[in-house]
């Protein structure tokens, strides 16, 4: 019969390798639901995509005219955003700004409010920039597309074909020769 004063020890039996896995789960789900709000409050953010290509209107305008065609859209899902303007720069970072121009008038005012889904397109004639090209030495290839919006600067390369456009455009021009 056990009395007050007789000491009672217990010995505790673990298992390491279960006592160990319980932290190391409770670490991965934490850093794991870390990482899916980040990449969720990212998407909820305005992004934008710029695409270009050779865009050639129809219609009672006049003959045939190939013009180089730039689209900017907002695929984030909830955010919004200003759009500023859309130019053009020759290089990386740090090359100078080429202000683009409207053909035909088709292009946004700026600045124009883009909500998820919405895009802004302009519509350029490609021997002023075939022009400018030729006046400043500048490679075509090097020519990339910038959106400035609220939220930052979106960059990208002008696709092939539009690159291809202003040097077949450079290379039959009277005026560029």
């Amino acid at each position: 019969m056990l009395r007050i004063n007789d000491v009672i020890t217990v010995d505790v039996v673990t298992n390491l390798w279960t006592d160990a896995l319980l932290p190391i789960a409770a670490i991965v789900i934490s850093v794991g639901t870390l990482v899916w709000s980040i990449r969720d409050r990212r998407s909820d953010q305005a992004r934008i995509k710029i695409s270009s290509a050779i865009s050639i209107p129809v219609g009672d305008l006049g003959p045939v005219q190939r013009l180089i065609g730039i689209d900017v859209t907002n695929v984030g899902r909830s955010g919004s955003t200003m759009l500023n303007n859309i130019h053009l720069r020759s290089g990386r970072r740090g090359g100078n700004f080429w202000v683009t121009q409207p053909a035909l008038g088709i292009g946004s005012s700026y600045p124009v409010r883009l909500e998820p889904g919405q895009h802004a397109k302009l519509l350029i004639d490609p021997t002023g920039i075939a022009i400018a090209c030729q006046r400043e030495g500048i490679d075509p290839e090097s020519l990339q597309v910038v959106a400035t919006t609220g939220h930052g600067e979106t960059t990208t390369r002008l696709k092939k074909s539009a690159r291809w456009l202003i040097a077949d455009v450079a290379r039959r021009s009277p005026a560029l020769r």
